[in-house]
């Protein structure tokens, strides 16, 4: 049983928050105050979840009362709490609420992965009555309605950071008259969302959540409910929206300035604080302790530069913070932003100085923020370096880059085989993207199967390649090379190897895309069924090299074809043998007869 306790139990690293972050949607301009309280909203949520904090806060700016405050706690990273039994990295926060709230008023609670579809002013506004708290049901508390007064003496704080949530729910349910039913139509599950009726969405499967937050954990799947979550994060894209800014950073982050102002303002000038340090060239600067400083307030620099680089400093940001950051970072830049972070748990400037401690966050986590930044400036090139360490303390460097590309056009090349069904989509891309490229022609040998025996999906190597008669792979190595299915798929990593990760690589086919991670883009089609991943886009049908103009006059000649046939007309599009069916003559037959049945019945 111990041992069966212990592997319940999920790793995550201490709370660095006192306090819940407050964030303060005020009256907006030009609207005359409202006479009614301000709206206490209290949000659990963790690191992973950055997409999902957005997009909850940018919900509510869209149905708000604008003429109302709405205050926001971000109950994030909180210390004192034993979060390892937790399903979630918030599970036990709710419990705390009445005390973060001071014991007086209401307030409302929310799970990050909910979106509200009408004004939480109105939920805020509903009479509790004799009830304690206001919930979907008396086991389901991920929305609620509490009075905090009343509440303080049954949920404490004390045993809110260290009790099971079951415990908690249990001690309330004791109480006769406690809980008191919330209206369905602020708690619709997944499938119980029904359009201009219900006034929040909660995302409850975790796996079919379309922010996907911890894809190392769940294989993501299609939620029938999750374009409404996917159209408001692109409503604010579209409106360049984020929760805190260069004008209202966040607390912890107005903490760290704090710290670099009284080391840079003491008698000891810790290294790398000194603000006459950080120019190295009049075409590149390098982000130092001392200009988080300077960003803060305005965020505003007149002085635009070649190349922004900034390393180390930005590890030690808090997550709501990196995004403006990076976006001033993009905006000062004029060509180029260059990142080196260092997968740690802590970042340290001098022992004697600054100290600050941020959970370990992946290399998808800073290609998201980057390729968002990137998307409000595409005129910038951006590269990510990021150093970390295996389990025996060696050091790996893995980089990645997007962005504008500089100095003309890539070069390209498209490696095919003997199959032409994925030569058509790999030249079908190549021809899409309109830059020149290079076809290299491959063919194998039995090889290349044992290559899969001996190397797996991970081979980076010729291994089975039939080099007397393919195309010849030397310097200078690609900067893209597009390919489709497993057999090429093989080749294309091992000239990637060869280019010391600078070639880039697309990859389609099911076979060749089912370990999206292998590549800098999987293509693949969603009637696959494979897991969603950050470098996959999914397509409804194949690519191919077929243009609109092939397909006008192939129109145009079938239309001369077929003018003097009788209406309706039917088609049917018949493959070739594949290695799970076959085209016999038999199968043809059977097809004719079938097609004819059911022609004659329409």
């Amino acid at each position: 049983m111990a041992l069966l306790e212990k592997s319940r139990r999920v790793a995550r690293p201490p709370g660095i928050r006192a306090q819940p972050e407050c964030v303060v949607l005020g009256v907006r301009e030009g609207v005359a105050p409202s006479p009614k309280p301000p709206v206490r909203i209290f949000l659990g949520t963790d690191h992973a979840q950055y997409r999902a904090e957005r997009v909850f806060f940018w919900s509510i700016e869209q149905v708000r009362d604008p003429s109302r405050i709405y205050e926001i706690y971000l109950m994030k990273d909180l210390v004192g709490f034993d979060r390892r039994r937790w399903l979630t990295g918030f599970t036990n926060y709710r419990l705390a609420i009445p005390d973060f709230a001071g014991g007086f008023g209401k307030a409302i609670y929310n799970d990050v992965d909910q979106v509200y579809l009408g004004d939480p002013g109105e939920l805020f506004d509903a009479d509790l009555g004799q009830h304690g708290f206001l919930a979907l049901t008396d086991h389901d508390t991920a929305v609620m309605l509490i009075d905090c007064a009343r509440m303080a003496s049954v949920w404490s704080l004390a045993e809110a950071q260290r009790q099971r949530r079951s415990f908690m729910e249990a001690k309330a349910r004791a109480i006769p008259g406690l809980y008191g039913r919330l209206d369905a139509v602020w708690h619709a599950r997944d499938g119980e969302y029904v359009p201009h009726h219900s006034k929040l969405l909660h995302y409850t499967a975790i796996h079919l959540q379309p922010w996907q937050p911890t894809p190392h954990r769940y294989a993501y799947q299609h939620n029938p409910a999750g374009q409404v979550w996917l159209d408001l994060e692109r409503a604010a894209d579209a409106a360049g929206y984020q929760i805190f800014t260069a004008a209202h950073p966040s607390e912890q982050y107005k903490m760290l300035c704090t710290q670099i102002r009284q080391a840079c303002e003491s008698t000891y000038t810790p290294e790398g604080l000194s603000p006459k340090e950080h120019l190295s060239t009049p075409e590149q600067q390098t982000i130092s302790w001392y200009d988080l400083v300077s960003l803060s307030g305005t965020g505003r620099s007149k002085r635009r530069i070649t190349d922004v680089v900034s390393t180390e400093v930005l590890d030690s940001l808090p997550d709501e913070d990196v995004p403006w950051v990076l976006d001033e970072l993009f905006r000062t830049a004029r060509r180029k932003v260059a990142l080196t972070v260092t997968r740690a748990t802590r970042t340290s400037v001098s022992d004697h100085a600054i100290h600050v401690s941020q959970p370990p966050r992946p290399e998808s986590w800073w290609v998201a923020q980057l390729e968002a930044a990137s998307c409000h400036h595409p005129e910038r090139h951006w590269q990510l370096i990021v150093h970390t360490r295996d389990r025996w303390g060696r050091q790996i460097t893995q980089s990645c880059e997007g962005g504008r590309r500089f100095n003309g056009n890539p070069i390209v090349w498209v490696l095919t085989d003997d199959h032409p069904g994925n030569t058509t989509q790999s030249l079908g891309l190549a021809k899409a993207l309109g830059w020149p490229y290079e076809v290299k022609d491959l063919r194998f040998t039995w090889l290349i199967h044992l290559h899969d025996f001996l190397f797996g999906c991970f081979g980076a190597t010729r291994l089975g390649l039939k080099r007397t008669q393919s195309a010849v792979l030397t310097r200078p190595w690609p900067d893209l090379v597009i390919t489709t299915g497993w057999r090429t798929a093989h080749i294309a990593r091992w000239i990637k190897k060869q280019s010391h990760d600078h070639t880039r690589l697309v990859q389609m086919g099911r076979k060749g895309t089912h370990v999206a991670h292998l590549y800098d883009l999987a293509i693949s089609c969603r009637y696959f069924r494979l897991p969603p991943h950050f470098r996959r886009i999914e397509t409804l049908v194949p690519l191919t090299e077929v243009s609109l103009e092939q397909l006008r006059q192939s129109a145009e000649r079938w239309q001369e074809l077929l003018a003097n046939t009788p209406r309706p007309r039917i088609a049917l599009l018949v493959g070739g043998t594949s290695y799970e069916c076959r085209f016999d003559e038999e199968t043809a037959y059977r097809l004719g007869v079938e097609a004819r049945s059911f022609a004659e019945a329409m």
